[in-house]
């Protein structure tokens, strides 16, 4: 297995935005109506934007995960995503590794694609 990337990001207005577009991470992609996937995805943001179907915005798990939604999904009359019980997203999301230490994004370890793919298999609430 290769070691994780990281994903540098920064705050600019309210949102969590990548700086570095050259490397890939590891998320779970999680459509509506359909079931959730492990990807190994560009870290760039124009691709972030692309699996949510616009701007994103971020949603802390826990203390080391975070999920990206688009930001105007109610206005958009984007579907409820079934997968979830709370907090509840309408459109496609993204569940990601995030480091407090470094503030990047980084790919999700085998342990945590398991955790968080049993969770959205059973309907849990993802919030802790």
């Amino acid at each position: 297995m290769t070691r994780p990337r990281h994903l540098e990001v920064e705050r600019r207005d309210g949102r969590l935005t990548p700086v570095s577009d050259t490397e890939q991470i590891r998320v779970i992609v999680v459509p509506a109506g359909a079931e959730a996937e492990v990807r190994v995805v560009d870290s760039n943001v124009e691709v972030l934007q692309q699996l949510v179907g616009g701007y994103f915005e971020e949603v802390v798990l826990d203390a080391e995960m975070i999920a990206m939604c688009n930001e105007d999904g109610l206005a958009l009359k984007l579907p409820k995503n079934e997968r979830v019980g709370l907090p509840p997203f309408v459109g496609d999301f993204i569940v990601g590794r995030f480091d407090r230490t470094t503030g990047d994004l980084v790919s999700m370890t085998d342990a945590d694609v398991a955790r968080w793919l049993t969770q959205l298999a059973l309907g849990e609430t993802l919030l802790n």
